[in-house]
């Protein structure tokens, strides 16, 4: 993945490498306001940058063992050498072989040492999706039976479908398939918001926290939010304290 902005590393398994940066000394900038950056002033900016204490990233390759899968697949074409296999009467029996379920099986076996995020979405405007809610996906993981191959649970998008969260976390875990989480926030009507987590569904997260606390798993938490009231920087910032309080 390669990300363009001011970054730092914290933990995590993940390498880093720098592509692009400043001088070892760097420079600081803090907006004062919100306007700063939607009508910048190349002088007042000028006169407001103050020298740093280290080098600032601006560009790296980051590369871990997780790869996520959104939002569903792509296109394959049909090889069969059957061109009338549409002209055939319906039958009951279930195919052996799925295009969907080999394809995953085919993608996750290539390296064995890189996992595989599913993610399901209930509603999507341009196509009807395959991965709609956690039941299908669980079924999914099933018929891939692949240890590498797990789910990506975004909250949002669970209550877009009408569940419970932490029920579909908890359902997942047992299974030992939660590999990630985007933690986010949703009204529930169908709509893909992506608001800070909490600003909903307040009682629903803190069971959710407390489900996770009890199943014991360690996965990665991803901030997926689109904010229209506040800056990137102070909706990370709400974003990462939000589970770090509640828990506590």
């Amino acid at each position: 993945m390669l990300f363009a902005g001011v970054i730092s590393k914290h933990g995590g398994k993940a390498t880093v490498t720098p592509l692009l940066s400043t001088t070892k000394t760097g420079s600081v900038w803090i907006p004062p306001d919100i306007t700063s950056l939607n009508m910048p002033d190349p002088v007042k900016i000028r006169q407001q940058v103050r020298d740093g204490t280290e080098a600032v990233m601006l560009a790296c390759l980051i590369s871990g063992d997780i790869a996520t899968n959104f939002p569903d697949g792509i296109d394959v074409e049909d090889d069969s050498e059957d061109k009338d296999e549409d002209k055939k009467p319906p039958t009951t029996q279930p195919k052996d072989k799925t295009k969907r379920i080999e394809s995953i099986k085919e993608a996750a076996s290539h390296r064995q040492d890189v996992r595989l995020a599913l993610e399901f979405q209930p509603h999507e405007p341009h196509a009807r999706m395959m991965l709609s809610n956690v039941g299908i996906l669980l079924h999914v993981l099933d018929e891939v039976a692949l240890n590498n191959v797990g789910a990506n649970l975004d909250i949002g998008h669970s209550f877009a479908a009408l569940e419970t969260p932490a029920e579909s976390v908890a359902l997942l875990a047992r299974k030992g398939k939660l590999f990630y989480l985007h933690t986010n926030d949703n009204t529930g009507d169908g709509g893909d918001w992506d608001m800070i987590s909490g600003s909903i569904h307040f009682w629903h997260w803190l069971v959710l926290l407390l489900v996770l606390d009890r199943v014991g798993v360690e996965c990665w938490l991803g901030a997926v939010i689109n904010t229209k009231d506040m800056g990137p920087v102070q909706a990370g910032k709400c974003a990462q304290k939000y589970p770090q309080t509640q828990q506590a």
